[in-house]
């Protein structure tokens, strides 16, 4: 099976003036993941959505991918949270984040207590961006930046430091609430050291 990933819309019009990050691949992690996923949406699965989402035991269980609504939401907030027990602990803590809105509450908490805790995050946001950085005790270690080019800056990209063995993730939804719980969104790991090493 191969596989194509993509960061963004799979629309002729907007491939014109967005840019985007994708991932062709023949890993045969990624294609179960994704014949599950499609299952899912198709119905060729034993559960539906609904039950998919209402019970965890139904959920199928992805090798590779992070799928909203059922657990990207989770998902994030762990890796943040994890990189603030690291800096908690005394070891290097770092977040790098691109994406073009970050508005859900619950991760903005998690990001202002890595802060707190002394995570360096370097956020790249386009769009909407409901975190207030620099707050002395609060967000002192948060810059956010926003990129405008020629082509509307479009890719979701994060990097987390993960106590000297980086985790590189690259999806389509950005960090809002109807990314997390009303969208099916998929964010997935940079596997091969060679692309992994480009970062952010």
């Amino acid at each position: 099976r191969y596989v194509h990933l993509s960061t963004g819309n799979y629309t002729v019009n907007t491939a014109r003036s967005y840019t985007d990050v994708d991932l062709l691949t023949c890993d045969e992690a990624f294609g179960a993941d994704a014949s599950s996923l499609f299952n899912l949406l198709t119905g060729y699965s034993v559960a539906t959505i609904r039950e998919v989402f209402e019970q965890e035991a139904t959920r199928p269980r992805w090798q590779r991918f992070v799928v909203a609504p059922f657990d990207y939401q989770r998902w994030l907030i762990d890796a943040i949270d994890r990189e603030a027990k690291n800096a908690a602990a005394g070891r290097e803590a770092k977040i790098v984040a691109k994406l073009n809105s970050l508005a859900d509450p619950a991760v903005i908490r998690a990001l202002y207590a890595a802060s707190s805790a002394g995570v360096k995050i370097d956020l790249f946001v386009r769009s909407i961006c409901c975190l207030v950085p620099g707050l002395l005790g609060i967000s002192a270690n948060i810059r956010v930046s926003s990129l405008v080019d020629r082509y509307l800056e479009h890719s979701r990209l994060f990097l987390f430091h993960n106590d000297g063995q980086p985790e590189v993730w690259a999806g389509s939804g950005d960090w809002m609430q109807r990314n997390f719980s009303r969208r099916i969104e998929v964010t997935w790991p940079i596997i091969d050291p060679k692309i992994r090493q480009r970062r952010i």
